[in-house]
């Protein structure tokens, strides 16, 4: 079973601030699949915004 910490590179290591785009420029990956994944993410998380997104992968240990 893959692990579910985040690895190097991942969105978990880009800082809170920035658009999708910019996300997607620092990754070399598409706007769309950088909201398909977050899309993903909160879905997972149970959460309503990336805010909240991050402040509930926190609490779980998971940044």
């Amino acid at each position: 079973m893959p692990s579910a910490k985040p690895s190097s590179g991942s969105c978990a290591s880009c800082p809170a601030d920035l658009t999708y785009r910019e996300i997607g420029d620092r990754l070399y990956l598409s706007l769309n699949t950088v909201r398909t994944h977050a899309r993903r993410i909160l879905r997972k998380l149970g959460a309503c915004s990336r805010a909240e997104a991050i402040a509930l992968a926190r609490a779980q240990g998971l940044l």
